[in-house]
């Protein structure tokens, strides 16, 4: 009787992600992922874990906050449990499945920065 309460309960939580408005409200909350692209929490599917509605460019976690702070790989990849995406340039929790390419764990793997100079 207990898991089945349980399960009836998940739906209305998922539901109910819009009524949190930070990321460190949103992501405690099971079945609820940040949508760094439009600051909004979002409904996760609990089989797969993606968002319910569409997240504005994809930049969306449900495990940190405190990656997608980080703006560049150099920022990024020292903080604990998180990667830099070189494709979309941002910085996110875990494994990143829509990063096909150029993810980065470690500040040595990141790609290397171009500078211009100009005289005058």
């Amino acid at each position: 009787m207990r898991s089945f309460l349980l399960l009836l309960l998940i739906p209305m939580v998922a539901g109910q992600c819009s009524t949190y408005t930070t990321c460190a409200t949103c992501i405690p909350v099971y079945g609820c992922g940040w949508c760094f692209g439009s600051d909004k929490c979002l409904g996760l599917n609990v089989n797969t874990g993606t968002p319910n509605t569409p997240c504005t460019n994809n930049l969306w976690d449900a495990n940190k906050c405190s990656c997608y702070n980080a703006k560049s790989c150099a920022t990024c990849t020292p903080l604990s449990g998180c990667g830099w995406c070189e494709a979309s340039r941002a910085c996110f929790s875990g494994s990143y499945g829509l990063c096909t390419n150029a993810w980065s764990w470690e500040t040595y793997q990141c790609p290397a920065t171009t500078t211009t100079t100009t005289t005058t």
